[in-house]
């Protein structure tokens, strides 16, 4: 779909907070001006909701990723299955696009957010942007799923089609600029971050966000891949990659492993 000078387009970011390799921003910004849209939807995670470590991280994730959207991002906090519908009203949106989570609670709410944009008319999009291989698309010769990881990832994964190569960060996003929205929150308002400040060994052990997960691969791949054999069964040796909570929190895909 062309872009178009007055459509506006919302990408939902959640567990892909970074912009290359972003199959859902890449679609929403070909399709019209982005707003990229964030929402701490903690009444729908329920007993699944972040701890505080992660909320840390995120904190500082937000931050990184707002900085590369030269301060495009907007933050919500509350019900997504209210925000999201009211704010494609507020803002005349067209689309919406996201990347898939697969947790069950995120999986039943996404699915009630699809049917509630489309029953508007909205056009709706959901895209592969965490898997080498969508769960449905791996199964025995019956149709049956895989039990055991070791014919799984011989049979199946790697029976199966070559994952895709990564999209390119984009050279050029056109934003929307509606000005303040309602429900909209700052940063600092989410509350993320611990009222008594245990958080400094954290921060001091990792760097956080899209630049830092690259930089984490390439340290990875140039001085310690050749220990991993080795060293993979001991985390504190430093022959371990550290990627696992970029690739949580999307910061890096697996396809640019």
């Amino acid at each position: 779909m062309s872009n178009s000078s007055s459509n506006i387009v919302i990408h939902w970011f959640r567990q892909d907070l970074r912009l290359a390799d972003n199959p859902g921003l890449y679609e929403a910004n070909a399709q019209g001006k982005v707003l990229p849209v964030y929402i701490l939807d903690d009444e729908n995670a329920g007993d699944w909701k972040m701890g505080a470590a992660s909320r840390v991280w995120l904190h500082d994730s937000l931050a990184k990723l707002d900085q590369s959207l030269s301060g495009h991002l907007k933050l919500f906090v509350g019900d997504a299955l209210k925000i999201l519908p009211q704010l494609v009203k507020d803002i005349g949106a067209e689309a919406v696009h996201w990347n898939r989570c697969y947790e069950p609670w995120r999986i039943a709410r996404d699915e009630k957010i699809k049917k509630s944009l489309r029953d508007m008319g909205i056009d709706v999009q959901s895209h592969n942007g965490s898997l080498l291989w969508e769960p449905w698309t791996i199964s025995k010769k019956d149709g049956t799923p895989y039990k055991v990881f070791t014919p799984y990832f011989k049979k199946g994964c790697l029976g199966a089609p070559e994952p895709r190569a990564p999209i390119a960060r984009p050279n050029r996003i056109s934003y929307a600029k509606p000005g303040k929205l309602n429900g909209e929150v700052a940063l600092e308002a989410m509350n993320l971050e611990p009222e008594i400040r245990w958080d400094k060994s954290i921060r001091d052990a990792w760097r956080v966000g899209e630049d830092a997960a690259s930089d984490a691969l390439e340290t990875f791949v140039q001085d310690n891949l050749h220990q991993y054999k080795k060293g993979r069964d001991f985390p504190a040796s430093g022959a371990t990659s550290r990627l696992s909570p970029h690739l949580h929190f999307g910061e890096i895909s697996p396809q640019q492993l």
